[in-house]
């Protein structure tokens, strides 16, 4: 039987490798991120949306420029007014269907598109999503 003995050189020419390795797939998920993490799904600006429910159609201009598109889904004597912030992908027209159990269950919902989704334009950043939050608060 015959035993190896590791080099020194190659075992620090096999570290530099993996960290090497380690720091570019860590600069790339860096980069990468936002594309990540938001998956936006764009749609025509004439699109008309269809629901069960009675709502109406939104468009909340920023400060920056940005056009914000919102659904405002309504019924009579609301309990309260549910503010909905959809998951990280899809847009209103599959998000509008989501909202039907508060209205069942007899509340008023308003759900939005971030920038980029659906109708609404603008550049998407994390800042960016806050500011139409508390936008649609002070509307309501």
């Amino acid at each position: 039987m015959k035993l190896s003995i590791s080099n020194d050189s190659n075992t620090k020419e096999d570290f530099l490798t993996v960290i090497a390795l380690y720091l570019v797939i860590f600069f790339a998920l860096f980069l990468l991120q936002e594309k990540m993490i938001f998956m936006p799904e764009t749609l025509p600006e004439d699109y008309a949306y269809s629901f069960r429910a009675n709502f109406d159609e939104l468009f909340l201009k920023t400060d920056d420029g940005a056009v914000l598109n919102a659904l405002h889904f309504k019924v009579k004597n609301p309990k309260g007014l549910v503010l909905y912030f959809h998951g990280n992908a899809g847009e209103l027209s599959s998000w509008g269907n989501v909202v039907q159990n508060f209205v069942n269950l007899n509340y008023d919902v308003l759900v939005m598109d971030y920038r980029t989704y659906g109708k609404s334009t603008g550049k998407l950043s994390e800042k960016a999503l806050y500011m139409p939050m508390h936008s649609f608060f002070t509307i309501f």
